[in-house]
């Protein structure tokens, strides 16, 4: 068991984040804030998510706001955090994160795409057999 003094420590926490993978809710995980948000602040907390701004203090290796985010919409959060090296792993994260989403909706524009090009061709061709047979 450590001090207070020295969780207060910069350097005790860039050296237990140097050695951690991985993610973890040091308090409590999305799904059970949520219920807190609920009760004390009703539905109205989850329709305005998209211009509410959360500030996380202490953040660490938290997905807390990726959750926050895409399951109710909160988009303007600030995380916080005694160590540098936490919040670098978490923003080469976060990209990594953007970088795969941004490329499921490219995909799916893609795919999109296609599919609407190949309802017209199907529509065209259809259109051209029925003046064909007239």
């Amino acid at each position: 068991m450590y001090s207070r003094e020295e969780y207060a420590k910069k350097e005790f926490w860039d050296d237990r984040f140097k050695e951690t993978k991985g993610f973890f809710d040091w308090y409590a995980n999305w799904k059970e804030l949520r219920e807190c948000f609920l009760t004390n602040l009703g539905e109205e907390a989850f329709s305005a998510a998209p211009y509410e701004q959360v500030l996380q203090v202490g953040c660490g290796n938290s997905l807390l706001s990726e959750h926050m985010a895409a399951q109710d919409g909160y988009v303007q959060m600030t995380n916080t955090d005694i160590s540098n090296l936490v919040l670098e792993k978490m923003k080469d994260v976060n990209d990594n994160l953007h970088e795969k989403d941004e490329k499921k909706a490219s995909n799916k524009s893609t795919a999109s795409m296609h599919e609407h090009k190949s309802t017209i061709e199907k529509q065209s061709m259809v259109r051209t057999k029925q003046n064909t047979h007239q």
